[in-house]
Protein backbone atom coordinates (compact mmCIF):
# COMPACT_ATOMS: atom_id res chain seq x y z
CA UNK A 1 0.00 0.00 0.00
CA UNK A 2 1.27 3.54 -0.95
CA UNK A 3 1.78 5.71 1.78
CA UNK A 4 2.02 9.46 2.34
CA UNK A 5 3.22 11.93 4.62
CA UNK A 6 0.00 13.71 6.32
CA UNK A 7 0.17 17.52 6.09
CA UNK A 8 -1.65 18.31 9.06
CA UNK A 9 -0.15 18.61 12.42
CA UNK A 10 -3.31 17.78 13.97
CA UNK A 11 -3.73 14.69 11.73
CA UNK A 12 -5.08 11.47 14.07
CA UNK A 13 -6.07 14.03 16.85
CA UNK A 14 -8.51 16.15 14.73
CA UNK A 15 -12.18 14.16 13.33
CA UNK A 16 -12.16 15.46 10.26
CA UNK A 17 -9.07 14.10 7.80
CA UNK A 18 -8.54 9.73 8.13
CA UNK A 19 -6.71 9.03 4.72
CA UNK A 20 -4.06 11.59 4.55
CA UNK A 21 -1.32 8.74 5.34
CA UNK A 22 -2.43 6.99 2.39
CA UNK A 23 -1.61 8.33 -1.49
CA UNK A 24 -4.31 9.81 -3.62
CA UNK A 25 -3.99 6.72 -5.93
CA UNK A 26 -4.87 3.97 -3.15
CA UNK A 27 -7.67 6.51 -1.93
CA UNK A 28 -9.32 7.09 -5.24
CA UNK A 29 -9.17 3.06 -5.69
CA UNK A 30 -10.66 2.73 -2.27
CA UNK A 31 -13.66 4.83 -2.85
CA UNK A 32 -14.23 3.52 -6.11
CA UNK A 33 -14.40 0.21 -5.15
CA UNK A 34 -17.15 1.04 -2.21
CA UNK A 35 -19.04 2.43 -5.00
CA UNK A 36 -19.26 -0.34 -7.13
CA UNK A 37 -19.39 -2.81 -4.52
CA UNK A 38 -22.38 -1.09 -2.91
CA UNK A 39 -24.22 -0.54 -6.21
CA UNK A 40 -23.27 -3.71 -7.52
CA UNK A 41 -22.00 -2.16 -10.97
CA UNK A 42 -18.94 -2.93 -12.37
CA UNK A 43 -18.09 0.25 -14.56
CA UNK A 44 -17.27 3.09 -12.36
CA UNK A 45 -15.55 6.38 -13.88
CA UNK A 46 -13.27 8.32 -11.99
CA UNK A 47 -12.87 11.95 -11.45
CA UNK A 48 -10.60 13.66 -8.87
CA UNK A 49 -9.38 17.16 -8.11
CA UNK A 50 -6.77 18.59 -5.76
CA UNK A 51 -6.05 17.08 -2.38
CA UNK A 52 -5.32 20.12 -0.02
CA UNK A 53 -6.72 23.62 0.38
CA UNK A 54 -10.40 22.53 -1.89
CA UNK A 55 -12.94 23.25 1.39
CA UNK A 56 -14.90 26.66 0.91
CA UNK A 57 -16.82 25.98 3.89
CA UNK A 58 -15.62 25.07 7.23
CA UNK A 59 -17.92 24.71 10.12
CA UNK A 60 -15.76 25.64 13.26
CA UNK A 61 -16.66 25.20 16.80
CA UNK A 62 -16.16 26.92 20.03
CA UNK A 63 -13.74 26.64 23.18
CA UNK A 64 -13.03 28.80 25.92
CA UNK A 65 -9.90 29.64 24.64
CA UNK A 66 -10.43 29.26 20.41
CA UNK A 67 -11.95 27.90 18.21
CA UNK A 68 -11.39 24.39 16.28
CA UNK A 69 -12.45 21.18 14.97
CA UNK A 70 -14.27 17.74 17.00
CA UNK A 71 -11.70 15.54 18.27
CA UNK A 72 -11.33 12.43 16.68
CA UNK A 73 -13.31 9.65 19.00
CA UNK A 74 -14.89 12.88 20.98
CA UNK A 75 -17.76 14.50 19.46
CA UNK A 76 -17.46 16.38 22.68
CA UNK A 77 -14.62 17.78 22.81
CA UNK A 78 -12.77 20.43 20.45
CA UNK A 79 -9.24 21.12 19.63
CA UNK A 80 -8.18 24.23 18.86
CA UNK A 81 -6.49 24.83 15.71
CA UNK A 82 -4.70 27.74 14.18
CA UNK A 83 -5.37 26.23 10.28
CA UNK A 84 -6.54 23.53 8.04
CA UNK A 85 -4.91 22.09 5.20
CA UNK A 86 -7.99 20.90 3.34
CA UNK A 87 -9.39 24.23 3.32
CA UNK A 88 -9.24 26.99 0.93
CA UNK A 89 -6.26 30.13 2.12
CA UNK A 90 -9.27 32.50 2.65
CA UNK A 91 -10.70 29.81 5.27
CA UNK A 92 -7.53 29.81 6.79
CA UNK A 93 -7.05 33.61 7.18
CA UNK A 94 -10.43 34.06 8.47
CA UNK A 95 -9.57 30.86 11.14
CA UNK A 96 -6.41 32.93 12.31
CA UNK A 97 -9.12 36.12 12.92
CA UNK A 98 -11.42 33.95 15.13
CA UNK A 99 -8.70 32.54 16.94
CA UNK A 100 -6.93 36.31 18.06
CA UNK A 101 -10.53 37.47 18.68
CA UNK A 102 -12.59 35.17 20.31
CA UNK A 103 -9.58 34.02 23.31
CA UNK A 104 -12.30 33.98 26.28
CA UNK A 105 -15.48 32.61 25.14
CA UNK A 106 -18.76 31.25 26.93
CA UNK A 107 -18.46 28.60 24.86
CA UNK A 108 -21.75 25.82 24.59
CA UNK A 109 -21.06 22.34 25.84
CA UNK A 110 -22.58 19.64 24.71
CA UNK A 111 -21.94 17.46 27.97
CA UNK A 112 -23.31 20.82 30.00
CA UNK A 113 -26.10 21.86 28.04
CA UNK A 114 -24.81 25.49 28.84
CA UNK A 115 -22.85 27.99 26.63
CA UNK A 116 -23.42 30.60 24.49
CA UNK A 117 -21.31 29.92 21.23
CA UNK A 118 -21.60 27.12 19.63
CA UNK A 119 -19.88 27.40 16.25
CA UNK A 120 -18.96 29.57 13.34
CA UNK A 121 -19.54 28.64 9.64
CA UNK A 122 -16.77 30.10 7.59
CA UNK A 123 -16.77 30.35 4.20
CA UNK A 124 -14.94 31.26 1.04
CA UNK A 125 -16.56 32.63 -2.11
CA UNK A 126 -16.50 34.11 -5.90
CA UNK A 127 -18.27 37.04 -4.46
CA UNK A 128 -17.00 37.55 -1.16
CA UNK A 129 -16.29 35.77 1.94
CA UNK A 130 -18.39 35.16 4.79
CA UNK A 131 -19.01 33.78 8.77
CA UNK A 132 -22.10 32.88 10.14
CA UNK A 133 -22.08 32.62 14.17
CA UNK A 134 -24.32 30.77 15.59
CA UNK A 135 -25.32 31.18 19.02
CA UNK A 136 -27.32 28.94 21.55
CA UNK A 137 -30.58 30.93 21.57
CA UNK A 138 -31.08 29.58 25.42
CA UNK A 139 -28.16 31.44 26.74
CA UNK A 140 -28.76 34.02 28.95
CA UNK A 141 -25.62 35.90 27.79
CA UNK A 142 -26.96 36.78 23.54
CA UNK A 143 -26.41 40.44 24.30
CA UNK A 144 -22.91 39.99 25.67
CA UNK A 145 -21.86 37.74 22.52
CA UNK A 146 -23.78 39.86 20.07
CA UNK A 147 -21.40 42.85 20.92
CA UNK A 148 -18.49 40.60 20.78
CA UNK A 149 -19.46 39.56 16.98
CA UNK A 150 -20.10 43.31 15.88
CA UNK A 151 -16.80 44.68 17.60
CA UNK A 152 -15.40 41.52 15.67
CA UNK A 153 -17.19 42.40 12.55
CA UNK A 154 -15.91 45.88 12.65
CA UNK A 155 -12.35 44.91 11.73
CA UNK A 156 -12.99 41.50 10.20
CA UNK A 157 -11.49 40.39 6.60
CA UNK A 158 -14.77 39.00 6.24
CA UNK A 159 -17.30 40.95 3.78
CA UNK A 160 -20.29 39.38 4.88
CA UNK A 161 -21.51 38.26 8.81
CA UNK A 162 -24.33 36.65 9.83
CA UNK A 163 -25.60 34.93 13.68
CA UNK A 164 -28.25 32.36 13.57
CA UNK A 165 -29.55 31.78 16.90
CA UNK A 166 -30.71 28.40 17.40
CA UNK A 167 -31.99 25.79 20.13
CA UNK A 168 -29.64 23.30 20.57
CA UNK A 169 -32.31 20.81 22.63
CA UNK A 170 -34.23 20.90 19.46
CA UNK A 171 -33.46 18.56 16.48
CA UNK A 172 -36.00 19.37 14.52
CA UNK A 173 -35.07 21.62 11.12
CA UNK A 174 -34.84 25.38 11.64
CA UNK A 175 -34.30 27.74 9.00
CA UNK A 176 -33.50 31.12 10.04
CA UNK A 177 -35.99 34.16 9.93
CA UNK A 178 -36.95 37.87 11.34
CA UNK A 179 -36.80 36.30 14.98
CA UNK A 180 -34.05 34.31 14.88
CA UNK A 181 -31.52 35.49 12.56
CA UNK A 182 -29.79 39.19 11.33
CA UNK A 183 -26.87 40.28 9.26
CA UNK A 184 -24.36 42.30 10.90
CA UNK A 185 -21.99 42.79 8.13
CA UNK A 186 -22.54 42.79 4.54
CA UNK A 187 -25.21 40.16 2.97
CA UNK A 188 -27.11 37.19 4.03
CA UNK A 189 -26.06 35.34 0.75
CA UNK A 190 -22.67 34.34 -0.94
CA UNK A 191 -22.37 33.75 -4.82
CA UNK A 192 -20.28 31.28 -6.78
CA UNK A 193 -20.38 30.61 -10.43
CA UNK A 194 -20.79 27.33 -12.41
CA UNK A 195 -20.25 26.79 -16.31
CA UNK A 196 -20.38 30.44 -16.71
CA UNK A 197 -23.92 30.73 -14.15
CA UNK A 198 -23.64 33.08 -11.39
CA UNK A 199 -25.23 31.03 -8.31
CA UNK A 200 -26.48 32.93 -4.77
CA UNK A 201 -26.64 31.06 -1.65
CA UNK A 202 -27.54 31.46 1.87
CA UNK A 203 -24.21 32.38 4.04
CA UNK A 204 -25.23 29.25 6.73
CA UNK A 205 -27.38 27.30 4.02
CA UNK A 206 -25.85 24.35 1.98
CA UNK A 207 -23.79 24.86 -1.32
CA UNK A 208 -21.22 22.51 -2.67
CA UNK A 209 -17.96 22.73 -0.31
CA UNK A 210 -15.44 21.61 -3.33
CA UNK A 211 -15.82 24.29 -6.54
CA UNK A 212 -13.90 22.28 -8.77
CA UNK A 213 -15.42 18.96 -8.11
CA UNK A 214 -18.76 20.56 -7.81
CA UNK A 215 -18.13 21.99 -11.56
CA UNK A 216 -17.19 18.82 -12.39
CA UNK A 217 -20.06 17.43 -11.25
CA UNK A 218 -22.31 19.29 -12.88
CA UNK A 219 -20.66 19.16 -16.48
CA UNK A 220 -20.75 15.82 -16.06
CA UNK A 221 -24.61 15.58 -15.55
CA UNK A 222 -25.10 17.90 -18.50
CA UNK A 223 -23.55 15.35 -20.77
CA UNK A 224 -25.33 12.59 -19.54
CA UNK A 225 -28.78 14.33 -20.11
CA UNK A 226 -27.28 15.79 -23.39
CA UNK A 227 -26.64 12.67 -24.80
CA UNK A 228 -30.44 11.73 -24.77
CA UNK A 229 -30.74 13.78 -27.24
CA UNK A 230 -32.92 16.99 -28.11
CA UNK A 231 -35.63 15.13 -30.15
CA UNK A 232 -36.32 13.47 -26.63
CA UNK A 233 -35.13 16.16 -23.63
CA UNK A 234 -37.07 19.20 -25.41
CA UNK A 235 -40.31 17.88 -25.46
CA UNK A 236 -39.80 16.27 -21.54
CA UNK A 237 -39.83 18.29 -18.20
CA UNK A 238 -36.59 18.06 -15.59
CA UNK A 239 -37.54 17.54 -11.61
CA UNK A 240 -34.96 19.27 -9.69
CA UNK A 241 -35.49 17.07 -6.39
CA UNK A 242 -33.49 18.32 -3.52
CA UNK A 243 -32.64 21.22 -5.78
CA UNK A 244 -31.08 23.57 -3.04
CA UNK A 245 -30.39 27.03 -5.23
CA UNK A 246 -30.71 25.44 -8.56
CA UNK A 247 -27.76 24.69 -9.77
CA UNK A 248 -28.54 21.33 -11.41
CA UNK A 249 -32.03 22.43 -13.43
CA UNK A 250 -30.92 25.68 -14.11
CA UNK A 251 -27.73 24.54 -15.96
CA UNK A 252 -29.73 21.93 -18.00
CA UNK A 253 -32.67 24.15 -18.57
CA UNK A 254 -31.90 24.43 -21.87
CA UNK A 255 -32.11 20.77 -22.91
CA UNK A 256 -35.95 20.66 -21.55
CA UNK A 257 -39.04 22.12 -22.26
CA UNK A 258 -40.04 23.06 -18.50
CA UNK A 259 -38.08 22.65 -14.87
CA UNK A 260 -39.03 22.38 -11.79
CA UNK A 261 -37.17 22.47 -9.09
CA UNK A 262 -38.11 21.03 -5.24
CA UNK A 263 -36.39 21.73 -1.64
CA UNK A 264 -37.79 21.54 1.60
CA UNK A 265 -35.81 24.75 2.44
CA UNK A 266 -37.65 28.24 1.86
CA UNK A 267 -34.53 30.02 2.12
CA UNK A 268 -32.93 27.75 -0.85
CA UNK A 269 -35.92 28.28 -2.69
CA UNK A 270 -35.81 32.18 -2.74
CA UNK A 271 -31.79 31.58 -3.61
CA UNK A 272 -33.28 29.33 -6.73
CA UNK A 273 -35.80 31.85 -7.26
CA UNK A 274 -32.93 34.50 -7.67
CA UNK A 275 -30.43 32.09 -9.77
CA UNK A 276 -33.43 31.61 -12.01
CA UNK A 277 -34.06 35.57 -12.65
CA UNK A 278 -30.55 36.09 -12.75
CA UNK A 279 -29.66 33.75 -15.43
CA UNK A 280 -32.62 34.72 -17.20
CA UNK A 281 -33.92 30.95 -17.58
CA UNK A 282 -37.55 31.09 -18.90
CA UNK A 283 -38.73 27.76 -18.54
CA UNK A 284 -37.67 27.07 -15.02
CA UNK A 285 -39.22 27.23 -11.82
CA UNK A 286 -38.89 26.56 -8.10
CA UNK A 287 -40.92 25.37 -5.10
CA UNK A 288 -40.75 25.00 -1.45
CA UNK A 289 -42.09 21.69 -0.56
CA UNK A 290 -41.65 18.57 1.88
CA UNK A 291 -40.39 15.48 -0.86
CA UNK A 292 -42.68 13.20 1.18
CA UNK A 293 -45.55 14.92 -0.33
CA UNK A 294 -43.99 14.28 -4.21
CA UNK A 295 -47.00 12.14 -5.02
CA UNK A 296 -49.18 15.32 -5.39
CA UNK A 297 -47.20 17.30 -7.97
CA UNK A 298 -48.88 17.16 -11.00
CA UNK A 299 -46.58 15.88 -14.32
CA UNK A 300 -47.75 15.46 -17.45
CA UNK A 301 -45.48 14.43 -20.71
CA UNK A 302 -42.05 13.18 -20.71
CA UNK A 303 -40.00 13.28 -17.73
CA UNK A 304 -36.49 13.33 -16.62
CA UNK A 305 -35.16 13.40 -12.72
CA UNK A 306 -32.41 15.25 -10.95
CA UNK A 307 -31.86 13.94 -7.51
CA UNK A 308 -29.29 15.06 -4.77
CA UNK A 309 -30.64 14.31 -1.46
CA UNK A 310 -28.56 14.78 2.13
CA UNK A 311 -26.53 11.98 3.33
CA UNK A 312 -29.87 10.23 5.23
CA UNK A 313 -30.73 9.72 1.53
CA UNK A 314 -34.25 10.14 0.20
CA UNK A 315 -37.22 9.75 2.01
CA UNK A 316 -38.96 6.38 1.47
CA UNK A 317 -42.31 8.16 0.19
CA UNK A 318 -40.73 10.44 -2.02
CA UNK A 319 -38.32 7.62 -3.59
CA UNK A 320 -41.74 5.23 -4.38
CA UNK A 321 -42.89 8.54 -5.46
CA UNK A 322 -40.10 9.02 -8.29
CA UNK A 323 -40.34 4.74 -8.91
CA UNK A 324 -43.77 5.54 -9.85
CA UNK A 325 -43.81 8.76 -12.02
CA UNK A 326 -41.15 6.40 -14.32
CA UNK A 327 -39.42 9.25 -15.84
CA UNK A 328 -36.95 8.04 -18.62
CA UNK A 329 -34.24 8.54 -16.93
CA UNK A 330 -32.67 9.84 -13.03
CA UNK A 331 -29.69 10.90 -11.96
CA UNK A 332 -29.13 9.97 -8.74
CA UNK A 333 -26.16 12.10 -7.02
CA UNK A 334 -25.41 10.69 -3.29
CA UNK A 335 -22.56 12.06 -0.90
CA UNK A 336 -23.35 8.73 1.37
CA UNK A 337 -22.68 5.72 -0.87
CA UNK A 338 -24.13 3.28 1.18
CA UNK A 339 -27.08 4.74 1.56
CA UNK A 340 -28.01 5.02 -2.33
CA UNK A 341 -26.66 1.38 -2.05
CA UNK A 342 -29.70 0.35 0.56
CA UNK A 343 -32.15 2.83 -2.13
CA UNK A 344 -31.60 1.78 -5.14
CA UNK A 345 -33.59 -1.83 -4.60
CA UNK A 346 -36.59 0.14 -4.34
CA UNK A 347 -36.13 1.83 -7.53
CA UNK A 348 -37.52 -1.42 -8.98
CA UNK A 349 -38.27 0.22 -12.43
CA UNK A 350 -34.68 0.98 -12.99
CA UNK A 351 -31.04 0.16 -13.83
CA UNK A 352 -27.86 1.39 -13.71
CA UNK A 353 -26.68 2.42 -17.23
CA UNK A 354 -23.24 4.37 -15.89
CA UNK A 355 -21.68 5.41 -12.58
CA UNK A 356 -19.08 7.90 -11.40
CA UNK A 357 -17.30 8.72 -8.59
CA UNK A 358 -16.21 12.11 -7.64
CA UNK A 359 -13.80 13.03 -4.98
CA UNK A 360 -15.54 15.64 -3.29
CA UNK A 361 -13.65 15.38 0.03
CA UNK A 362 -9.92 14.34 -0.46
CA UNK A 363 -8.41 13.07 2.58
CA UNK A 364 -11.23 11.56 4.22
CA UNK A 365 -13.44 8.45 3.47
CA UNK A 366 -16.23 10.07 2.25
CA UNK A 367 -16.85 10.56 -1.51
CA UNK A 368 -19.88 11.46 -4.04
CA UNK A 369 -21.52 8.64 -6.42
CA UNK A 370 -23.35 9.73 -9.53
CA UNK A 371 -25.51 6.94 -10.49
CA UNK A 372 -27.79 7.20 -13.95
CA UNK A 373 -30.86 4.99 -13.77
CA UNK A 374 -32.47 3.83 -17.24
CA UNK A 375 -36.28 2.66 -16.76
CA UNK A 376 -36.05 -1.46 -17.32
CA UNK A 377 -37.85 -3.03 -20.81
Amino acid sequence: MLMAKPLCEYYGKCGGCNLQHLETEIQLKQKAELIRHVINFEDIQVFSGEGYGYRNRQDFFFRRNGIGLREKGHASEILVVDKCPIAQPEVNKILMELNLHFKDNDNYSLRSGQGTFISAIVRAAAEGNGVCFVLNDNSPRLKEAVEKIEEYARGSQAGNIAVFYVDPNNKDFREPNDENFFVAKGNEYLAQNYLGRKFCYPIEGFFQNNHQMAEQMQKYCNEKLAAYGTSMTSKAALLDLYGGVGTFGIINSSLFRKVTIIDFSSRSIACAEKNIEENAVKNAKAIAMDLRSLKKLTVSGPLFAITDPPRSGMDIRALDSLNELKPEAIIYISCNPLQLGKELPRLKNYSVKSAAMFDMFPQTNHAEAIVELGLKN
